[in-house]
């Protein structure tokens, strides 16, 4: 299967580029400029590395798959309004372009890998999670033009390099081997459910805030 990866530079998507499963599919690294490309060529050279101005071959391939880790600001602090809006514009640009020529071959499958924070988010991070929401819900408008894409969209609590026994708080954790494992899962399989929380730490979460949801019901 060939895997076109957005975000190839962060923890996860390099965790899951180098999980033993995936010698079994072929990778397609997004590189944003000139630099990137050199630098991830260097770093990964068994996967093919592309710039948004690179066409891509369809043909021949056994599946077609968009992974996208790194949709949005990258921290939840981070508030840069035209930034995030130039970066978004142009990576969305380019990934509907890949769906909409993937579509014509074939299936497409596309994993986004967001945050449980976009399903119920603090005050504080209501920007971050906001625009892990609105990613989604342009991906999702994606499937009126193009009946061939499926859409998986993960949310993960914290991602940790691996669990260990001797710090009970990475238990609650998903490591990125994990995750990794999930997303190869989910291209795969296909038809799967939409929308997973993944570690025990999102549940959790979610359970606390509709607790308090429910508690907002009984206020003045």
């Amino acid at each position: 299967m060939r895997i076109l990866v957005q975000g190839p530079r962060t923890r996860l998507a390099r965790a899951i580029v180098s999980l033993p499963e995936a010698g079994q599919h072929e990778f397609y690294l997004l590189a944003r400029d000139a630099a990137e490309v050199v630098q991830l060529a260097d770093e990964f050279p068994r996967a093919k590395v592309v710039s948004p101005q690179s066409p891509l071959d369809f043909h021949g391939a056994e599946g077609f798959g968009v992974l996208v880790c790194a949709a949005g600001p990258l921290h939840a602090e981070s508030v840069e309004w035209d930034r995030d809006c130039a970066n978004a514009d142009r990576d969305l640009r380019f990934l509907r372009g890949v769906v909409e020529e993937g579509s014509a071959h074939g299936p497409v499958r596309l994993v986004y890998v967001a945050s449980v924070l976009a399903c119920f988010p603090r005050v504080e991070r209501a920007y971050y999670g906001g625009w892990k929401s609105l990613w989604e819900g342009l991906f999702h408008s994606w499937k009126g033009g193009c009946p061939c894409l499926e859409v998986a969209v993960l949310f993960p609590g914290r991602l940790v390099a691996e669990r260990v026994w001797w710090q009970p708080g990475t238990w609650l954790h998903t490591s990125y081997a994990q995750a990794g494992r999930v997303v190869l899962q989910l291209m795969v399989a296909g038809h799967a459910p939409h929308r997973r929380l993944l570690g025990w730490d999102s549940r959790m979460l979610l359970l606390l805030r509709g607790f308090q949801t429910f508690c907002m019901v009984f206020k003045p």
